[in-house]
């Protein structure tokens, strides 16, 4: 299965857009198994899921604990990855 999310790619980085464009049209709802984490793209599932902490989480932090998995290097875009956390 190919990764709908490469967020630790330059393209990603750089032009991020297509990439949620792409999952908000396929895929609105995305878990990668690459990184472990769920990708949400459609404002209202976002707003859902912002207002029921009980049932979701982001206490792992930023890429859902994948920090202490990575090099200091590739740790340092890690922190502009998450557009909202609770």
């Amino acid at each position: 299965m190919s990764e709908k999310f490469p967020f630790l790619s330059a393209d990603y980085a750089t032009t991020p857009q297509p990439f949620w464009t792409h999952l908000r049209e396929t895929d609105p709802v995305y878990y990668s198994e690459t990184y472990g984490f769920w990708v949400i793209s459609k404002h209202a599932d976002i707003l859902a899921i912002a207002k029921d902490p009980i049932t979701f989480s982001s206490s792992a932090g930023p890429g859902g604990g994948l920090t202490a998995e990575l090099s200091s290097e590739e740790n340092a875009g890690i922190g502009f990855l998450p557009m909202i956390q609770k």
